[in-house]
């Protein structure tokens, strides 16, 4: 059995031009509907055999802030979005299950799929209005001194609109590399990931395919197995 704790800081995740095309509109509002977002992870979970795993994951936002997305004068459709400081997430369950592992253990592939409830706070940004799924694989390569690891999926969402910004099914992918310290208890590095819109009124959307990066430190308790 095993549990973590993640926490993660989002600078203006969403913006005007994201979902408002008339720059003439976009000009007359305040600001970002969304322009900082605090959100804590909280995962459960257990190892099966040493090749599988199956948790529960439910994120909460700490804290958020925004701006409204409404405004009479630029006559935008008034969205039903009450952004709260505070906020519940979705809950995931997910399955991962190793397909294939060499005998040195530096090369892993695994498969993965999911299941997202709706016990987010839909209005403010913080949960889909209906249940999801992803489908995707996982693959880990290790030299000792060095990680190396890239994912992808296919994720099935709710079809939902924000005045011009359509959100439903994407594709994610994410590419990441790790140096490992002090025995592998700690790991520094960064990572690129992404998504491209894969569904009705999404795809080939470049305000639905976002690509960020990140610099990341963990920290485990104990000696990482491998």
């Amino acid at each position: 059995f095993f549990g973590q704790i993640g926490l993660g800081y989002a600078l203006n995740p969403l913006r005007i031009d994201n979902y408002v095309d008339d720059l003439n509109k976009a000009e007359k509002l305040k600001g970002p509907p969304l322009s900082g977002q605090l959100i804590t992870y909280l995962d459960v979970g257990a190892e099966i055999m040493n090749r599988a795993t199956v948790h529960v994951s439910f994120p909460f936002v700490a804290y958020q802030a925004g701006n409204p997305t409404n405004n009479t004068d630029v006559k935008l459709p008034q969205d039903s979005v009450d952004l709260k400081s505070v906020a519940p997430g979705d809950v995931r369950l997910e399955g991962r299950f190793v397909v294939y592992r060499n005998e040195p253990k530096t090369f892993k592939l695994a498969v993965s799929a999911a299941a997202l409830f709706p016990s987010g706070n839909k209005f403010s940004f913080a949960g889909d209005n209906g249940v999801g799924a992803a489908f995707g694989f996982a693959t880990e390569y290790n030299v000792k001194s060095f990680f190396l690891v890239f994912n992808a999926a296919y994720r099935i969402r709710p079809t939902t609109t924000l005045n011009e910004l359509t959100v439903s099914h994407e594709v994610l992918y994410g590419l990441g590399g790790y140096v490992p310290l002090r025995k592998g208890t700690i790991r520094l590095g960064a990572e690129f990931f992404g998504g491209i819109g894969a569904g009705k009124g999404n795809t080939g959307d470049l305000d639905t395919s976002p690509l960020e990066w990140q610099l990341n430190g963990r920290m485990y308790f104990t000696a990482r197995r491998q």
